[in-house]
């Protein structure tokens, strides 16, 4: 493993933390607003502390391995890819970089597809119009994938350019303000799910 290669993966495991934090952020944010405030007929607000106290961490724990299993590959490889442009075209080899992440949006997807249960749930809860799923790519499903690869990389690619230039203290402030924007993200988030949680559970009653 090259130098490169591992700061885009230090830079992942980052990009994992801040997933998790808006993930627990939002289900705190939900459990809150739909036990707490309106009072959600269909479980008591015991049960609902008890799912905070062990749902929300094993959550975001499986969103923390998630990361890790869909881009690991391509940060790696767009990791080692950059160390050699650097070293061949210098400061220029980051644009070459920044235009080699559709590539890793494409690795990232089957990484997706087959390293995460894409089809997973229980027999009951398919409906009668439910369709097998169907490995492979599609435009829909390589764009959506780019949609996180894009930040993914170019967040990688900033550290390494701080880095290059020797600011690597300001990457300490970069890290606070992106896990405070994931906290932020996280709160409206989970008060859409619950909103859409408290619809479900009025209608039942």
């Amino acid at each position: 493993m090259n130098k490169t290669s591992f700061k885009f993966l230090t830079s992942l495991s980052l990009v994992a933390v801040y997933i998790s934090a808006a993930i627990g952020v939002a289900f705190i944010s939900e459990f809150i607003v739909t036990d707490f405030i309106h009072h959600n007929p269909s479980r008591p607000q015991s049960n609902a502390i008890f799912m905070m106290e062990v749902y929300i961490p094993i959550i975001c724990l499986i969103a923390f391995i998630g990361t890790f299993l869909v881009f690991t590959v391509p940060q790696y490889l767009h990791g080692s890819l950059t160390g050699i442009l650097l070293s061949k075209y210098g400061s220029k080899g980051f644009l070459f970089a920044i235009a080699a992440i559709p590539l890793a949006a494409l690795l990232a997807w089957y990484g997706y597809d087959y390293l995460t249960p894409t089809d997973f749930g229980l027999g009951i809860s398919f409906g009668p119009d439910w369709v097998p799923y169907k490995h492979g790519v599609t435009l829909e499903r390589y764009f959506k994938t780019l949609l996180f690869q894009v930040p993914i990389s170019l967040f990688s690619l900033l550290r390494l350019w701080l880095e290059e230039k020797g600011k690597m203290g300001f990457c300490r402030y970069l890290f606070f303000v992106l896990l405070a924007i994931a906290v932020v993200v996280g709160v409206p988030w989970g008060h859409h799910m619950a909103m859409n949680q408290l619809r479900l559970a009025w209608i039942r009653h």
